[in-house]
C-alpha cells in the first residue's frame, strides 16, 4: 500500500517529458566530435549513473515541493487529496526519502566529474528555493526553468572529459534556454488552475499577479523565446539538411502548444490530459530531430 501512495506522490508519468528531453540532450551531445569519443570510452556506465542521478533529482524536486507546500495543499480543494495533505504517508518518512535522494543525487554526480557535482549542489538548493519562491515572487516559474537549464548543462558535462569550449557552452546554453522557457511556460499555464486560490493565500504566480489572459500571453512569449533560442542553436551547431527540415516539427508543435494554451484552461475536465499530451509531443519532436542528427 505504501508503494502505491509513494508512486502517487512521485507522479512518475509526469517525468516522461523530462526523461525524453534529457534523452534528446544525450543524443544531441553524441553528435559532437569533442564529446562522442569520450562518451564511447565511458559507455553505459555514464548512462547508468546519469539515469539514476536523474531519478534521484526528480524525486528530490517533487518531494521537496510537496513537503514545503503540504500545509497550503491541504487548504486547496484541487490538491487536498494528495498523499501528504491527506496523510497517506507520514511527513517524516517523506522528508527522510527526500534527504536520502538528495544525498544520492550529489554522490552519483561526484562519480561523473567536479562540474556535475557543483551543478548538482546548486540544483538541489534551487529546488528548495523554487518551492519557497512562490511566496515572494512571480519569478518562481523561471527558477524552475533554471533548474532544467542546469540539468542540460550537467548532461553535457557528464559526457565530456573536461570543460566545454566557448562555442560548445554557447550551444548547450541555447539548448538549455529552449528547455527552460518551455518549462516556465508550462508552469505558468498549470498555475492558472489555482488562480483564485493563490490570490486568497497571497501566493505569487503569474496568473495570480497578472490575470489569466496576461498569463497566457506571457507563457506564449516564453515559447517564442524558446523557439528563437532553438533556431539560433541549430545555426550555431550547423545542423544537417535533414536536421533543419525536421526542425519544422518542434516549431509546429510549439505553435500548436501556444494555440492550445488559449483553449486548454476553458475545458477543466480535460486540462491535465491535454497538458500532459502536449508536453510529450513537444519533447518527442525534439528527440526525433536529435536522433536524425546522430544518424545522418
Amino acid at each position: 500500500m505504501r508503494i502505491k501512495y509513494f508512486n502517487q506522490l512521485l507522479s512518475m508519468k509526469y517525468a516522461l517529458f523530462s526523461a525524453i528531453f534529457l534523452s534528446a540532450t544525450t543524443v544531441f551531445a553524441c553528435t559532437f566530435p569533442e564529446i562522442s569519443p569520450d562518451f564511447s570510452k565511458k559507455g553505459w556506465v555514464t548512462l547508468l549513473i546519469g539515469g539514476f542521478a536523474f531519478f534521484c533529482a526528480r524525486t528530490v524536486g517533487i518531494l521537496v515541493n510537496q513537503i514545503i507546500d503540504h500545509a497550503i495543499d491541504k487548504k486547496n480543494p484541487r490538491t487536498s487529496f494528495r498523499v501528504l495533505p491527506s496523510k497517506k504517508l507520514s511527513f517524516n518518512f517523506v522528508s527522510f526519502v527526500a534527504a536520502l535522494a538528495s544525498l544520492f543525487f550529489v554522490i552519483l554526480c561526484m562519480f561523473l566529474n567536479k562540474e556535475c557535482t557543483w551543478l548538482a549542489l546548486v540544483s538541489t538548493i534551487l529546488m528548495v528555493v523554487y518551492a519557497y519562491a512562490k511566496r515572494v515572487t512571480y519569478l518562481c516559474h523561471w527558477i524552475l526553468g533554471l533548474i532544467y537549464y542546469l540539468a542540460i548543462l550537467m548532461n553535457f558535462y557528464a559526457l565530456s572529459s573536461g570543460p566545454l569550449s566557448l562555442k560548445m557552452f554557447t550551444i548547450v546554453s541555447l539548448w538549455g534556454i529552449t528547455a527552460a522557457m518551455i518549462i516556465a511556460a508550462n508552469d505558468i499555464i498549470y498555475a492558472i488552475q489555482d488562480l483564485d486560490f493563490d490570490r486568497e493565500e497571497k501566493l505569487y504566480s503569474i496568473p495570480a499577479c497578472f490575470g489569466k489572459e496576461k498569463a497566457i500571453r506571457i507563457a506564449s512569449g516564453c515559447l517564442i523565446i524558446s523557439l528563437i533560442s532553438y533556431i539560433v542553436m541549430s545555426l550555431l551547431a550547423s545542423f544537417t539538411k535533414l536536421g533543419c527540415v525536421l526542425s519544422f516539427f518542434p516549431a509546429l508543435v510549439i505553435c500548436k502548444t501556444m494555440k492550445n494554451y488559449h483553449g486548454m484552461h476553458k475545458n477543466k475536465a480535460n486540462f491535465e490530459r491535454c497538458f500532459f499530451r502536449g508536453n510529450i509531443y513537444l519533447a518527442l519532436s525534439f528527440f526525433v530531430v536529435m536522433v536524425s542528427l546522430l544518424l545522418s
